[in-house]
């Protein structure tokens, strides 16, 4: 699914840049909505298609917006960082 991808990489972008994901004030009418949902709107934006099922377009179910599956997906990313880590690490002299 492409908003599951683009959810993953909007997670992975704003962590990396150390930026927070929600807004004060997430509504509809909300002209800055935080920056998790303001890059999903931008990307759909060059989109026709992608555009029409995004956020108020989408079912309830499949926006993958939700700041809990964005804490998971971040645990998830966390994860990998530190197998990855406990990897490096096993091999190495202190």
């Amino acid at each position: 699914q492409l908003w599951v991808k683009t959810s993953i990489g909007i997670v992975q972008w704003l962590a990396f840049q150390g930026r927070p994901f929600s807004g004060h004030d997430e509504t509809p009418k909300s002209k800055n909505r935080g920056n998790f949902l303001e890059m999903i709107i931008t990307l759909a934006s060059y989109n026709d298609k992608d555009e029409q099922v995004v956020l108020e377009n989408s079912s309830k179910s499949a926006k993958y917006t939700s700041p809990t599956i964005q804490k998971e997906i971040l645990h998830v990313i966390a994860s990998k960082v530190w197998s990855k880590i406990r990897e490096d690490i096993r091999d190495s002299k202190f």
